[in-house]
């Protein structure tokens, strides 16, 4: 599918979605006094994984627009590792 010239990965979306549900209901799990034990807890709780999940799906989705755009010439290697640089000096 194709959406203002970006590809878009509906079954990667999907697993973005879930990896953000589960590291959602782990953070609050974690960070409140719900009367959640046993089985169930120790689901959610191994769900860290997830962030795992998301981050490689993140930079899946960074490393597609960023090939297109090179594909496409509308943007070239130097100028890319020179905003990269300038924006490392900024901070």
């Amino acid at each position: 599918m194709k959406q203002n010239d970006k590809k878009i990965f509906g079954g990667i979306n999907g697993l973005k979605a879930l990896s953000c549900f589960g590291i959602i209901a782990m953070h609050i799990l974690a960070n409140t006094q719900l009367a959640v034990t046993g089985l169930l807890k120790e689901v959610i709780m191994s769900w860290t994984q997830l962030v795992y999940l998301f981050l490689i799906l993140s930079a899946f989705g960074m490393y597609c627009g960023y090939f297109s755009r090179f594909q496409a010439q509308k943007i070239d290697i130097n100028f890319f590792y020179k905003r990269r640089y300038s924006k490392m000096q900024c901070h």
